[in-house]
């Protein structure tokens, strides 16, 4: 009987976790794939049709919708207590949609900001924060290769709708096409309702692939290096947020969108005009770069599940750090422009899955939510300002060369506070464990 309670236990909660796991992939399929990456394509019909908004203006409201979502990124952790995952993704999803209803009646410069605004407020629910909690919160391990896998169809969707897109604009109008996408985000909460599940404590079942409670052997601690290692105490937030680890882990978000998106940003810019690359080349090297973007994190996530989140997280980013020295001192070839692209695309994958895997190693899955919103909130704040920097050093110095300097020892810091947060960690969860032992 007890043989038979236990295996269906186990087959319920394969089903579950799999359903969540199906909506991280339906989020990043749709929100991000559909959703946000699509959305620079609108900006040439919507400026065509408003001559009085300059690129300048333009941009900047991306600016304020990418800073505006970072700050709604640190309030995640309340709005998942109050509403729940399922919650979350409805007003995070059902906001999007309603920014780009906003998108598609906005006739002057303010409703085009406040669309930005409510576009970029309402996915900080429902994109990688919320994944991130979804996938901890049903899975015990292997949570960076489950995350890498999803973020795969996000390109693959960005790769796919991007054309149709482009149809939809040319055809019928950016602001029909806009409504096209709110009515996808629509149908996208409903699909979500149906199949997910608020967590396995409340259905009186365990995570899938945990231990099912059984104390974890020496040996086996030290097999499980990773941020998915079985973590031996969760870290309350209270308490979390006033150690070193989490300073460190944010502070490395910040750096790591400056860094990594300042270069990616300006790739082909610098292939074509400091270079003298065609456009043809730039593009090559631009696909290779977002190939690797694409379909790095599935492959960074099961290195990190295997070696643990220090040696890989750390390893890539030594090798972004080579990737720009080769870029100052390597003579202008095509070669060279194809090394750097693919350790620009390994460093955009590795900061995909740093802060949800360095997130779990250093503090466990039950506050989860409430660490990853700031972490993630950090990257968004680094990559809103990332291309700032780097084009106003080049017009204060007329070259790219004085930030990629700069950018070397900035990148290695990351490597550095990285590897001592999983340390401190490690450390802190030790400390809280021979706490409650005691206690």
């Amino acid at each position: 009987m007890f043989i038979a309670t236990k295996s269906e236990n186990t087959r319920k909660v394969a089903k579950y976790a799999i359903a969540a796991f199906i909506c991280t992939c339906l989020s990043e399929f749709v929100i991000v794939g559909i959703g946000y990456n699509t959305l620079s394509m609108y900006m040439t019909p919507i400026l065509t049709e408003n001559p009085q908004i300059t690129r300048t203006a333009y941009a900047l409201t991306l600016t304020l919708m990418s800073l505006f979502s970072a700050l709604m990124e640190t309030t995640i952790g309340k709005v998942r207590e109050k509403i729940g995952l399922k919650g979350m993704f409805a007003l995070g999803c059902g906001g999007a949609a309603v920014g780009f209803i906003l998108y598609s009646v906005a006739n002057s410069y303010a409703l085009i900001v406040i669309a930005a605004l409510v576009f970029g407020g309402s996915v900080a629910f429902c994109c990688g924060s919320w994944s991130g909690s979804v996938i901890t919160t049903w899975f015990a391990k292997k949570t960076s290769t489950l995350l890498g896998i999803g973020m795969i169809l996000s390109g693959i969707s960005a790769t796919i709708f991007s054309p149709v897109v482009g149809a939809w604009i040319e055809n019928i109008g950016y602001r029909s096409s806009f409504l096209i996408e709110a009515g996808i985000l629509a149908v996208t909460i409903i699909i979500m309702f149906i199949i997910l599940k608020a967590s396995p404590e409340k259905l009186g079942l365990k995570k899938m692939l945990s231990d099912d409670g059984e104390e974890t052997s020496k040996k086996e601690r030290k097999k499980f290096k990773s941020a998915d290692s079985i973590v031996s105490v969760d870290v309350p937030f209270k308490v979390g947020v006033r150690h070193y680890s989490f300073w460190a882990i944010l502070v490395c978000a910040v750096l790591s969108g400056i860094t990594v998106y300042a270069v990616m940003n300006t790739l082909s810019v610098y292939a074509k005009m400091d270079l003298g690359f065609t456009a043809v080349v730039a593009g090559t090297v631009l696909s290779v770069m977002f190939a690797l973007n694409s379909f790095g994190p599935p492959f960074i996530g099961f290195l990190t599940d295997v070696f643990g989140i220090k040696i890989v997280a750390s390893t890539c980013i030594v090798l972004y750090a080579a990737g720009i020295f080769v870029m100052l001192v390597a003579p202008p070839t095509v070669f060279m422009l194809y090394i750097v692209a693919i350790t620009v695309g390994i460093a955009l994958s590795n900061a995909r899955l740093i802060m949800p895997s360095l997130c779990k190693a250093c503090f466990g899955a039950k506050d989860y939510t409430k660490y990853i919103g700031f972490f993630t909130g950090g990257l968004s704040v680094g990559i809103a300002f990332s291309s700032l920097i780097i084009n106003a050093i080049y017009d204060a110095c007329g070259s790219y060369d004085p930030a990629l300097i700069a950018f070397i020892p900035v990148i290695l810091i990351c490597a550095v506070l990285v590897v001592t947060a999983s340390v401190s960690g490690e450390k802190l969860q030790k400390k809280l464990s021979q706490q409650n032992t005691e206690a």
